[in-house]
């Protein structure tokens, strides 16, 4: 695929918010024709391609990413208190940190030593919030949600804006 320097920034800079006009302008097209020339660079079989491929990327990077922060929420959000420790009526014991799998010590916020009231040293294990995942989770597949609604509904525009 031959691209001008030119084109290539236009991809570019395309791929990053989808707005054509400024895409061509920042890649040097003068501002007065860039809306045009944006126009007939998108009809541009070499240019759809590029900027397909960079899409492409982009949304592998994003998923990756996405799937990576979704996971550590779920091992946070499934965390139980008996991976730590075992416990009985009268005492508490916990398990030594060479003996939790990896998943159970990504759920640790912080581990800290303090003296009882009788002086003796005391381990305090705080966990990463279980409510505070959750609300994350939530938050991230209602804006996979809406995402996808809105690409549903430009596709539909789209389909309109051709009959028309």
């Amino acid at each position: 695929m031959n691209l001008t320097s030119k084109q290539q920034a236009f991809c570019f800079e395309y791929a990053k918010d989808r707005n054509a006009t400024r895409a061509a302008t920042i890649a040097g097209y003068s501002p007065k024709t860039a809306a045009a020339q944006a126009s007939r660079l998108l009809r541009n079989v070499n240019v759809k391609e590029k900027i397909a491929q960079l899409l492409n990327k982009s949304v592998t990077k994003q998923h990756l990413a996405l799937d990576d922060v979704i996971g550590e929420l779920r091992i946070i959000m499934f965390c139980d208190i008996s991976q730590f420790c075992t416990w009985t009526d009268k005492k508490v014991t916990m398990k030594p940190s060479g003996d939790l799998t990896q998943n159970t010590l990504k759920a640790i916020e912080s581990v800290a030593t303090t003296t009882s009231k009788a002086g003796e040293p005391q381990l305090r294990i705080r966990l990463h919030s279980k409510l505070k995942a959750a609300e994350l989770l939530v938050r991230i597949f209602e804006i996979q949600e809406t995402e996808l609604r809105l690409a549903e509904l430009e596709g539909k525009l789209r389909e309109i804006q051709a009959k028309s």
